[in-house]
């Protein structure tokens, strides 16, 4: 049951009060227990995968995506995460009209197909620009609005959106993004 629905992110580990991100990066025993103990108390989570520096047309293609869903997959799994419940894959960028067509929808594309094959849905995180364009294409099913707000269609797209990221802010010492969770059923 949700309070409110706003949470914290947190780089290295992820807190709130309501609901928290899982950081399909670190998927080890630790991740683990910490997924159970926020559950035990009544957080949900939501999953976000981002290896590597997704932050240019280079860094996306078809293999790569392929690479980082079954990645994300096999985290996502370890971690218990359920059948249905999306996982956002990272384009840390504002991405040209040119990329959004090009690369990143090459990588998305492939990403999708190994996250559905998987049970999961497929979900993106970025700019206004090329979550509209993936969503209006049908190639993911959830999105998660980057805090940029002078990206490509940041204003244009914020009510659409699944999440919002918000402002960096300060919670007990640490510095956390503040995330609008619109859509509840992405969290787990």
């Amino acid at each position: 049951f949700f309070k409110q629905k706003t949470a914290y992110e947190i780089k290295e580990c992820d807190w709130s009060s309501d609901v928290c991100s899982s950081d399909l990066l670190r998927f080890d025993r630790t991740s683990v227990a910490m997924v159970e103990g926020l559950h035990s108390v009544g957080i949900k989570v939501f999953s976000i995968y981002e290896l590597g520096f997704p932050t240019s047309a280079k860094y996306f293609s078809a293999a790569q995506g392929e690479h980082d869903a079954i990645t994300a997959v096999s985290a996502a799994k370890t971690l218990g995460q359920p059948n249905k419940t999306p996982i956002f894959m990272a384009f840390d960028y504002d991405a040209s009209p040119f990329d959004i067509k090009g690369a990143c929808r090459d990588y998305m594309i492939a990403t999708r197909k190994v996250i559905l094959a998987s049970n999961y849905y497929a979900g993106a995180y970025g700019s206004g620009s090329l979550l509209k364009a993936f969503l209006d294409e049908g190639i993911v099913h959830n999105t998660f609005l980057a805090q940029s707000t002078g990206w490509a269609g940041y204003s244009a797209f914020k009510n659409s959106a699944s999440i919002v990221q918000g402002p960096v802010s300060s919670v007990l010492g640490l510095d956390v993004d503040l995330v609008e969770v619109k859509d509840l059923s992405v969290l787990w």
